[in-house]
């Protein structure tokens, strides 16, 4: 063998992709190795060749530092080729370079770098898969769980779920409450839901409706003394012990009905001696001011809240202005201008302005946040979970950039943002139910739902759809997307109660996932109408033709009451509402009573205050003391017995329009203690049911 002395001399030369180092005794097939970035912890290995380019054999001592460990002794046989292993393992982030080595026979070295990374932290996707980082790419395999894996799926309604070629399948929950009383039913995101059952109301006039737990619905006796059929001053017709009998009537027995304008009449010599009806006569009024906002907002005490604002909402300042139930002014404080929007909810009125969301104390009218808004309010509904759910807008700010329609919902203690969701085209008013599930109407678009946005913002999903549609849209009170039902041609939802959204037509959709209830062809009607009124198994809708130009106005434009049934395809009844427009009759409300009260033109010259139960028969018609041709505004509200509506009169040779008038009627009557009882839901206005 032949010993080198001196310098060795270190020959490059390419031969395709192949570099070979080369002198009369060694040939190595790279001048250097360089590793591919390798995870800190992990090993990569490539291969050295070295030919022994004599006859004679050659020893070699191998070796190279960490974290390219090497150290190892060879012995070439003559014109053998022989494949080193070396390993690259990183100990921490970041460049690493050594020399490799080679001493004995011939003396050589061989430059070595690598980079080590970050391990990349692999999760599963979901329960019925298992994820596994690659170490030669430093990323994550998603590979199936084994069929029988347990597993909990995202849909609350599945228990015991198991992995079947990587889907979590399970058995469906019961929800089944043990009672007779109440319809179970399951929705994928919030679980068991359990709605009260309505029983048909027995066609016995001594008998009523019961529904028992074990056993269902069932009938009980009516209370004794219960109206079964026409009474006079000879006879009456009355229930005992579940049963109908006729009766002698006595001297002096209570006879007529009474009403908020007339008290019941006395039987005399066979004769029923009554009072005539009088006018209701208003307990207090209040002229409001041009610039005021009322909305019938009122708290469970009945004390009242409006805006009040000088005639330029864009300069003046404006005031939260609260009366007690008999008219007493509680606090007037500065509050934002603009809108007038606002409404109550556990003890706060939130109010919007023209750029800012500001919720107000309800005893005291102090301050308690304020929140700069840049987009447009055009909604706000509040749930009973402390949330504020609020929809804005902004038109693009550039040519070319989409409008941006957003729902979020916000934290109503701090005002703070807690989530939001980007909706792709203009949205109606929502709703929210019991379970603060929240609808609207999203219209104008293919796919109405963009992506959840993160709380500082977030690129806006460009919708690239065929064509527009209409959908009605619910999100659930953590702003998961329920369902999406198409709802072409427009029809946006206006109440929501024990289980049914109604929509303007008429057409009712299941609470839990869309589908259709009852369908109604979409009508138009003749301006806004009053909102519908929802109980336990019956609603009040009105309904409207316009007058279409070659018709007779006189014939076609009316106005209707509808009582609707739970689930009836069709209104039970239908009565004229008003003489004969709709601006003439004001905001309804549902009554304890389960009857509709409103104030309506009777005639050219009166405006009355009237109660339609669910038969469809009128309870009473109070005119109204002091009427001169006013127009009722669409805003009613009850406060502590008083009737609350906001007139506004009729002046058309007045330069300036007079005043808007509170006033407030004694009828000691109640509203419903539970359903959907005006304008807003419940008397907060705070978009969902009482």
């Amino acid at each position: 063998m032949r010993a080198l002395t001196g310098l060795f001399l270190l020959v490059v030369t390419a031969c395709g992709n192949r570099l070979t180092a080369i002198d009369s005794d060694l040939e190595v097939d790279r001048a250097g190795l360089t590793f591919p970035a390798t995870a800190v912890g992990d090993t990569r290995t490539l291969p050295l060749t070295l030919r022994n380019a004599t006859r004679a054999p050659l020893d070699l001592h191998v070796s190279a530092p960490a974290p390219f460990a090497l150290d190892r002794d060879l012995h070439l046989s003559g014109a053998e080729t022989f494949e080193l292993a070396v390993t690259f393992t990183p100990p921490a982030l970041g460049p690493f370079s050594a020399t490799l080595r080679l001493s004995g026979s011939v003396e050589l070295e061989v430059p070595l770098t690598g980079e080590g990374l970050e391990a990349v932290a692999c999760a599963p996707i979901d329960a019925c898969h298992l994820a596994q980082r690659d170490p030669d790419t430093n990323s994550c395999q998603q590979t199936l769980a084994p069929d029988g894996t347990a597993c909990t799926s995202d849909n609350a309604c599945l228990a015991a779920g198991q992995c079947v070629a990587g889907v979590c399948m399970g058995a469906a929950v019961s929800c089944d409450d043990g009672d007779l009383c109440t319809l179970d039913a399951c929705e994928a995101v919030g679980g068991c839901a359990h709605f009260a059952l309505t029983c048909p109301a027995p066609a016995d006039p001594c008998q009523v409706a019961r529904c028992d737990p074990a056993l269902g619905c069932a009938t009980a006796p009516a209370a004794d003394g219960t109206s079964c059929g026409p009474s006079d001053c000879t006879t009456a017709h009355v229930c005992l012990s579940g049963a109908c009998k006729v009766l002698p009537v006595p001297e002096g027995y209570a006879c007529g009905n009474e009403s908020p304008c007339q008290s019941k009449g006395r039987c005399v010599q066979g004769a029923c001696s009554q009072a005539p009806a009088a006018p209701l006569v208003e307990s207090w009024r209040r002229a409001l001011g041009v610039g005021a906002d009322f909305r019938g907002v009122t708290d469970p005490s009945g004390n009242l809240y409006w805006v009040e604002c000088g005639g330029n909402i864009a300069v003046d300042l404006c005031s939260l202005v609260s009366t007690t139930p008999s008219g007493v002014e509680r606090f007037r404080k500065p509050a934002p201008g603009g809108s007038g929007l606002h409404l109550w909810s556990d003890g706060r009125v939130v109010v919007v302005s023209r750029n800012a969301l500001s919720a107000l104390s309800d005893a005291t009218g102090a301050q308690l946040w304020s929140r700069a808004l840049t987009q447009q309010v055009q909604s706000l509904v509040a749930d009973r979970r402390g949330q504020l759910v609020m929809g804005t807008y902004l038109e693009g700010q550039t040519d070319g950039a989409p409008d941006r329609w957003v729902l979020s919902w916000l934290d109503a203690a701090t005002g703070a943002l807690t989530r939001a969701q980007e909706l792709n085209g203009p949205m109606s008013q929502p709703v929210l139910d019991a379970q603060d599930n929240v609808y609207l109407e999203v219209s104008g678009v293919e796919q109405p739902v963009g992506m959840a946005l993160p709380l500082d913002g977030g690129q806006v999903p460009v919708h690239s759809g065929a064509g527009p549609r209409v959908h009605v849209v619910s999100f659930s009170p953590t702003a998961s997307l329920r369902f999406v039902a198409v709802n072409d041609p427009s029809d946006r939802p206006l109440s929501v109660f024990n289980g049914e959204l109604l929509l303007e037509s008429g057409s009712v959709l299941s609470t839990l996932d869309g589908h259709v209830i009852t369908h109604r062809a979409r009508v138009l009607a003749p301006g806004p109408l009053p909102s519908p009124l929802m109980s336990t198994g019956w609603r009040y809708r009105f309904d409207g033709l316009n007058c279409c130009p070659q018709c007779d106005c006189a014939e076609i434009n009316h106005f209707t009451l509808q009582g609707w049934a739970s689930g009836a395809a069709a209104p039970r009844w239908e009565i004229n509402a008003s003489f004969p427009y709709v601006d003439e009759t004001s905001q309804s409300l549902l009554l304890a009573d389960g009857s509709a009260l409103f104030a309506a033109r009777v005639s050219l010259s009166t405006t009355a205050l009237r109660s339609i139960d669910s038969s469809g028969a009128q309870r009473f018609a109070c005119e109204l003391s002091n009427d001169a041709l006013s127009h009722w505004s669409s805003v009613t509200s009850m406060s502590r017995g008083g009737w609350v509506a906001l007139e506004q009169l009729d002046c058309p040779f007045c330069t300036h329009a007079p005043p808007p008038v509170l006033r407030v009627f004694p009828t000691g009557l109640d509203l419903a203690s539970t359903g959907w009882t005006g304008l807003g839901g419940n008397p907060g206005r705070s978009g969902r049911p009482r």
